[in-house]
């Protein structure tokens, strides 16, 4: 494992590929068996460094604003539906007696790094919050934006699909997969997922746990 690290190029060279990074301002290198491409909202950006082309997907990037609201609710975790447009709003306990607000749905074009809160997002969910909690008014304390990735297409963002994506290059035993879609929640499934497509190409290895029953403690 090599964090932090850029990854620069990759090239097929039959038996894997060659890998070009750069760690501690040096250009470095490594042979793997396989590559996955999970960039996120980078994924075809990174595409386009490995050799060759691998197989990919047209897709839009959405964005989703969250808030961080000083206060804290009475009580857990919080489903509300926007009167705006009815669509899904969580409000939930966050750090040190605040509360977090998400998320929102918008079309987003533009470097993925660059990707900012809207105003009109911060009034949104605001006024979410406010139609069900007249009397919670916290303070906005700082807000955050993130991106998803969907596959190309029309309509609200809301009413698109959400599957992840796997796409293996188109040999045999793949030795590449691009992860399209997706959340973060769903990591572990995604990952079971990637290693099952790419077991013929892996080695043999005894197993020595399953993530299934494996629980996730906070540090």
């Amino acid at each position: 494992l090599v964090c932090p690290a850029r990854f620069l190029s990759a090239a097929n060279n039959g038996a894997g590929y060659d890998v070009r990074y750069l760690a501690h301002q040096n250009d470095q290198h490594c042979h793997t068996r396989v590559l996955v491409n999970a960039a996120g909202p980078w994924i075809n950006e990174v595409a386009q460094m490995i050799s060759p082309a691998p197989p990919r997907l047209d897709v839009d990037m959405v964005q989703g604003t969250h808030l961080v609201i000083a206060g804290k609710l009475a009580k857990g975790i919080y489903y509300l539906e926007a009167p705006q447009d009815r669509r899904a709003v969580f409000v939930m306990p966050w750090h040190n007696q605040t509360s977090l607000i998400g998320t929102t749905e918008t079309y987003y074009v533009g470097r993925p790094e660059a990707v900012q809160p809207l105003a009109s997002e911060v009034a949104y969910l605001q006024e979410t919050l406010h139609h069900y909690f007249p009397g919670h008014m916290g303070k906005l304390l700082t807000s955050f934006a993130g991106l998803r990735v969907l596959p190309k297409g029309g309509g609200s963002a809301f009413h698109r699909p959400r599957e992840t994506i796997l796409l293996p290059d188109q040999s045999a035993t793949p030795r590449l997969i691009s992860i399209y879609g997706g959340k973060l929640t769903g990591y572990r499934a995604t990952a079971a997922k990637v290693l099952t497509l790419l077991q013929r190409t892996l080695p043999r290895a005894n197993p020595i746990a399953d993530t299934a029953q494996l629980a996730l403690t906070p540090s």
